[in-house]
């Protein structure tokens, strides 16, 4: 059990970053993200953390719930010598099966390095306990370097913490407000930051900050966070928040100017990470819709070259169920359930299961109330799916014991 489990996990961190369309690119299973901060004129530390959704892990029941448990390795090189080397172990515990399969739960960590300026090449590694599986992961370079503006931080607002989203520093596609923590080291009150996306300026206002203060990276719980340390190197930290739910997905600038002469620019990203499988694919997306009667809207959208079939779908949910922000929450649960449909209604010699009538009222109504399974003297199964807040059941036979679920009545 063991080994057929390790093998579809490590299959899969593998072929994740196969698309099906090549004009989305899914995230790659471990996230990582590295920082810098300086102590003193020679050293800094180099923070690098890393955050592996639980759908990526192995688990194997234990007791009344199930565990996993890896090491992970980071070697730092420069001019291809190694100079620094550490891991941490994680031990995680699930309650329940569904956990295990979440992609929006996770487990984190945080490594810590002090390290003179120059460029380093970071090398992970995660083996995997009581196996002699090991998988290098996509090395990161980061050059440490003196700075007036350091990068700014992707974080949530906790109290007197920041809450690291640790999404490869990039903002996560979502409902949530996400914030930006901006550490400068050059003394200032004032911050012009401009926030622009498709050539849109999104913010463009100056930031005062009223402390001056010191802040170390600590791992809480199942947290990486800014917290305030009276011995940390001091920094004129500015932070602001109230803007990203205005963001699509795609590439984010930043501009911050310390003055009329200097003006620093990065670059960031909007990542939908737990976006829908089904939705990696925008022409099976389209012809989905097709369950819930929008023959006439997708005919429409393929009527547009294949390149902006995901945009035209995009503009279908926004106009369809409009939401506050750019995250569209309607858009996201059909999806969802279509991950779903896809992955549980499988029948027997035919693999799709979105093409099932099971498929087809999952995907329209959501999870039953309750499902209830009875079998004949044929050997024919019947399952009963109630719903409760629409008052209604709908009744499928499977005649044959292959999976293949037919609707009654229709």
């Amino acid at each position: 059990m063991f080994t057929s489990l390790k093998k579809t996990f490590w299959t899969g961190i593998l072929i994740c970053a196969i698309t099906v369309n090549a004009q989305i690119k899914p995230p790659p299973p471990v996230l990582l993200s590295a920082y810098y901060l300086p102590v003193n004129n020679e050293y800094s530390d180099l923070y690098v953390t890393f955050r592996i959704a639980n759908n990526k892990l192995v688990f194997l029941k234990q007791g009344d719930g199930y565990s996993g448990s890896f090491e992970f390795n980071i070697e730092v090189l420069k001019n291809d010598s190694v100079v620094e080397r550490t891991s941490v172990n994680k031990n995680i515990f699930q309650s329940d099966y569904e956990s295990t399969k979440a992609k929006d739960k996770y487990v984190q960590g945080l490594l810590t390095f002090r390290l003179k300026s120059g460029k380093y090449k970071l090398v992970p590694e995660i083996r995997l306990d009581k196996t002699n599986i090991d998988v290098r992961l996509k090395p990161l370079v980061k050059e440490i370097k003196p700075n007036d503006v350091f990068e700014p931080l992707v974080v949530t607002k906790n109290k007197g913490d920041f809450i690291l989203t640790n999404f490869e520093n990039n903002f996560p596609f979502t409902n949530k407000d996400n914030g930006l923590l901006l550490p400068v080291k050059k003394a200032t009150s004032v911050l012009g930051l401009k926030i622009s996306q498709n050539n849109t300026v999104i913010v463009d206002t100056n930031l005062t900050n009223k402390n001056y203060e010191g802040f170390n990276f600590v791992h809480a719980g199942n947290e990486i966070l800014l917290r305030k340390d009276s011995i940390a190197p001091k920094f004129n930290y500015f932070f602001i928040d109230g803007f990203s739910k205005k963001l699509n997905e795609g590439k984010v600038d930043l501009e911050i100017k310390l003055n009329d002469t200097t003006k620093v620019k990065f670059r960031k990203y909007v990542i939908w990470y737990t976006k829908p499988l089904t939705l990696y694919n925008p022409e099976m997306a389209i012809k989905l819709l097709r369950i819930i009667g929008e023959d006439k809207e997708v005919r429409a959208i393929f009527k547009h070259p294949s390149r902006l079939y995901y945009k035209k779908l995009v503009e279908y949910w926004n106009r369809k169920f409009p939401q506050p922000g750019k995250f569209n929450e309607a858009m996201n649960e059909f999806y969802t359930r279509a991950d779903y449909a896809l992955m549980n209604f499988n029948t027997l010699g035919k693999s799709n299961g979105l093409r099932t009538d099971r498929a087809k009222i999952y995907i329209k109504y959501g999870k039953p109330t309750s499902i209830e399974r009875k079998y004949s003297e044929q050997n024919e199964i019947l399952e009963i799916w109630k719903y409760e807040h629409i008052n209604r059941e709908f009744i499928f036979i499977d005649r044959t014991g292959s999976g293949k679920f037919k609707l009654l009545g229709k």
